[in-house]
């Protein structure tokens, strides 16, 4: 058994990585996630902090590709960034994508050496506020995917959250009265300001 899982480690060893950063100057603020809520899977229970932005909010960002030390050279078919909205319900196994826009950074070629890659999504339509509740979560996320040219090689995907944030204003206060009275000889009016 020990065997096969460090056959998988070595494989697993030999795929570029991906690190994704958001361009801070566009995004509204930092929102912490607890690790509890989140889809990973990971050691550390620390709390993880991800960028959030606004309906109509350019999304950019860069894309850092990191190669191996025991790999010199790694062939593509094409490397793309999506913008996915999807809602998840693990209780019923069903997810939605309400949301997918593509961009495509670099078709076919070598990675001889680590890349760096930008990438801008402009104004795009994030109707729904981000949710992460019991039943369902209310998700957006970068997903990088490396496409390999071989016929039975999977992609290589990464996914980066963010959160959607739509402030609504609140409707003007409207004063509110009240009047008490008993027949025709005592009335009483309040009148009260929100």
């Amino acid at each position: 058994m020990t065997s096969i899982r460090s056959m998988f480690g070595k494989l697993k060893s030999q795929y570029p990585t991906f690190n994704v950063t958001f361009d801070p100057e566009l995004r509204l603020k930092l929102i912490q996630i607890p690790a509890s809520q989140r889809n990973e899977k990971s050691e550390s229970d620390r709390e993880k902090f991800v960028p959030a932005y606004s309906d109509g909010d350019d999304i950019s960002g860069h894309i850092d590709v990191l190669l191996p030390d025991n790999v010199t050279r790694f062939e593509y078919d094409d490397l793309s960034v999506y913008l996915i909205g999807q809602i998840v319900c693990d209780q019923l196994g069903d997810d939605r994508i309400f949301l997918s826009q593509k961009l495509t950074l670099k078709t076919q070629g070598t990675l001889t050496k680590d890349e760096a890659f930008d990438f801008k999504f402009n104004a795009p339509v994030l109707s729904f506020c981000s949710f992460y509740g019991s039943l369902f979560k209310c998700r957006y996320l970068i997903r990088v995917v490396l496409a390999r040219p071989k016929l039975f090689q999977s992609s290589i995907k990464h996914d980066t959250e963010f959160m959607s944030l739509n402030e609504q204003e609140l409707p003007a206060p409207k004063p509110v009265s009240m009047s008490v009275g008993v027949d025709e000889c005592l009335h009483i009016k309040f009148e009260y300001k929100n």
